[in-house]
């Protein structure tokens, strides 16, 4: 049996080939673009050798998004090293299509650390837009790289704002993935056009942006944001999930004109007018070139520096956090608007490592069950059902208040009383047919003044600390002989028709699910 893996490196010999991506068939880019398929390879304006039906019908794409030559006498998979795009010279970096977590068919184009376990991802091009198997990427003779789908839809490109004439691409050790000019000069890089990570040797400096993914294993783009703004202030923020517009910065560092992470492991910030550089980290802190590194703006809102060791033992080993700030995400977001780490009507309480646990609170439960950090949707609205003219509940002996301690939502209250007491927070919270929480705040902790705010739905940016937070939450619930979904407090025989029908478009209007 033939040699594939010597045969095909003969067959491709002198030709300058950039990029590879192989699935049911294989796209190759080579001195701008040019596709393989079932005859064989051509390009713009030259012809290659068409590849034997030997070596063709064995390429196939690895889990890793590497083209490989599967050998048909003893399946001995080979990664086509020979190809420039397809891993960094060192081999730390790769380059090309991963398939999404539990969705094999839909892919991102990528750049990954390919040395260690995880094949942690650090940079994609269409993160909200999967691309499908038939899927196609092209360096054109314009300068731009391009991915489309296989009927042409396209789906994201770079930019060549220089209208340079393009020589090649290259992945960088560094981890950066450059597209260069016949003149060696810098048309396109991906450390310009980051997604939500910094990598050693890559400035992160004015006008640039970091957006968190949708969660740990959704990548698309999430509603936290890091921005150096042209007025040097560094800043990290909830944002509108649709318009990307900022709501108020829960971090900010002031005078700075640069974010660095050097090679062993030092974050530093360049001052902005003097120039002067300093370390977020301390020395202790990091391992030096013995480890990757890799700032991430995490789904939660937390910025971390990661560390992990290049050499390592077992399958088993991880990144571990080095650096975050802030120090607590849940106290930290202090804003009526934007849902908080934990999602709208949750309550967010810290974990080891500015982590984040999320609960739902009595009477709610998660809006998607795969997702605990999606937000919490109410199990019971019926309240709101009834009203009487003055927007009092009719029912109200169905009804009960479930407290919680230590817990709150600040901001977005649309009634205060106070002073008050207790059992007047309730009352006055049980009979609103608006007022699905109360937060009570007892005279003790406020110069004897007893305060009650009541809220809406949805809630945002709920917190849990036992240090901090003097006041408790009172939760209005269906009391549970009631707690039915088929049935409504005042009409026990309605069964599920018409009403529950409304109460559902309700929930939805009150961003319950």
């Amino acid at each position: 049996m033939e040699d594939h893996w010597d045969e095909i490196q003969s067959q491709l010999a002198g030709i300058n080939v950039s990029f590879v991506h192989c699935y049911r068939e294989c796209n190759l880019v080579v001195d701008g673009l040019a596709k393989m398929g079932a005859n064989g390879l051509t390009g713009s304006g030259f012809s290659l050798p068409e590849l034997p039906p030997s070596i063709r019908g064995n390429i196939r794409l690895d889990r890793g998004g590497l083209p490989y030559i599967r050998k048909t006498r003893n399946f001995v998979l080979q990664v086509l090293h020979f190809l420039p795009w397809a891993a960094s010279p060192s081999g730390d970096f790769a380059f090309g299509f991963r398939s999404l977590p539990g969705r094999e068919d839909q892919f991102l184009l990528a750049i990954w650390f390919a040395k260690i376990p995880d094949k942690t991802i650090v940079w994609s091009a269409n993160r909200d837009h999967p691309a499908d198997p038939d899927s196609i990427v092209k360096l054109t003779t314009a300068g731009q790289l391009v991915l489309t789908k296989s009927d042409g839809l396209y789906l994201w490109g770079s930019d060549n704002r220089a209208n340079a004439p393009v020589l090649h691409g290259a992945m960088l050790d560094t981890g950066n993935l450059v597209i260069m000019s016949t003149n060696s000069s810098i048309i396109w890089e991906s450390f310009k056009n980051p997604t939500n990570t910094i990598l050693p040797a890559q400035v992160f400096g004015v006008g640039n942006s970091l957006l968190s993914s949708r969660s740990e294993s959704n990548y698309q783009r999430g509603k936290f944001q890091l921005r150096l703004t042209d007025k040097y202030h560094l800043m990290l923020n909830q944002i509108d999930v649709y318009t990307k517009n900022p709501y108020g910065a829960y971090y900010r560092d002031r005078n700075v004109s640069e974010l660095i992470l050097d090679k062993s492991g030092y974050l530093q910030i360049r001052s902005s007018p003097s120039g002067n550089i300093s370390n977020l980290t301390s020395e202790s802190a990091v391992n030096g070139e013995d480890s990757y590194y890799r700032v991430t703006l995490d789904f939660d809102g937390v910025l971390r520096l990661y560390a992990h060791p290049k050499k390592f033992n077992n399958s088993n080993q991880s990144w571990s956090t080095v650096w975050f700030v802030p120090d607590n995400i849940c106290l930290s977001i202090f804003d009526a608007l934007g849902s908080g780490s934990c999602g709208y009507n949750s309550i967010c309480a810290l974990a080891p490592y500015g982590k984040i646990n999320c609960q739902c609170p009595h009477g709610f439960s998660l809006k998607d069950v795969n997702d605990k950090y999606g937000g919490c949707k109410p199990d019971n609205i019926s309240y709101m059902q009834e009203c009487d003219q003055k927007g009092s509940v009719i029912a109200e002996e169905y009804y009960e208040l479930l407290d919680m301690e230590f817990v709150d939502w600040p901001l977005a209250d649309y009634d205060l009383l106070q002073p008050t007491t207790e059992y007047e927070c309730r009352t006055s919270c049980l009979r609103d047919c608006f007022c699905a929480v109360a937060i009570f705040q007892d005279p003790k902790h406020n110069d004897g003044v007893g305060s009650c705010w009541k809220k809406k739905l949805p809630l945002s940016n709920g917190r849990l600390n036992r240090s901090t937070i003097d006041r408790k939450a009172l939760f209005k619930t269906l009391k549970s002989e009631y707690n039915s979904s088929s049935q409504n407090p005042n009409h026990p025989n309605s069964g599920g028709g018409k009403q529950n029908k409304e109460i559902l478009t309700l929930a939805v209007l009150l961003g319950a699910s």
